[in-house]
């Protein structure tokens, strides 16, 4: 009978302490589960935070590059701007030396040509004396034949005077277009002088031939 009891009262004590045994084992799962949840969320933050760490830093290099990239490409339009700069001083003052050079071309060769002008000047005016100075010449010599045959015509007596004052009238009236005729040349066009300088000699022929006849009449 008491067999009977303490097995009857063992078996609720065996099935108390193994619903123990087997609650306590629940625990630890769950807490074991709870643990590893903790664990997988801890490393998933950290995982998390390295990821955001390393995006930020991707992120913060990847500004830097285009930060570095764009101070090269400002200090490269900084470069090719002074460079631009440059150039266009030089150009300018290469410009500035082309414009003085050209004016003073410009300038020399005005002045060349007005040098060259003036001795053309002076070589006409050099013929022009030398083309006077013979029908001068020539006329000072008639002057002189004409005061002779009428100091000749005086001496033969007053008649002869007369008449040879009254057949040098027509002479000195053409001596005196000869000799306007004369300072002309100084004033013709050079593209004329020759034609001028023809027509005095033969007007200076004429009055010769005129005295030659009168001095045979005294």
């Amino acid at each position: 009978m008491r067999s009977k009891f303490l097995t009857h009262s063992f078996i609720p004590a065996l099935l108390l302490a193994t619903s123990g045994f087997v609650a306590c084992d629940a625990d630890k799962k769950l807490e074991t589960a709870k643990a590893e949840q903790n664990e997988v969320a801890r490393k998933a933050a950290l995982e998390s935070a390295e990821l955001q760490r390393k995006q930020m830093s991707e992120a913060q290099a990847l500004a830097n590059d285009q930060l570095k990239e764009v101070n090269e490409e400002r200090r490269d339009v900084n470069a090719v701007a002074v460079e631009q700069q440059k150039d266009a001083r030089e150009l300018g003052a290469e410009q500035a030396k082309d414009r003085a050079d050209l004016a003073r071309e410009n300038r020399d060769d005005a002045l060349d040509a007005r040098t060259n002008v003036a001795v053309a000047q002076a070589g006409v005016e050099k013929d022009r004396n030398t083309m006077t100075e013979k029908p001068r010449d020539r006329l000072v010599k008639l002057d002189a034949r004409a005061s002779g045959i009428k100091q000749r015509s005086i001496a033969k007596g007053a008649s002869a005077e007369s008449d040879m004052r009254n057949a040098l009238v027509g002479f000195e009236r053409e001596r005196m277009i000869a000799e306007r005729e004369v300072e002309a040349l100084r004033t013709t066009a050079a593209k004329d002088m020759h034609v001028a300088e023809r027509a005095v000699e033969v007007k200076l022929d004429a009055l010769e031939r005129t005295l030659d006849r009168l001095e045979k009449q005294i």
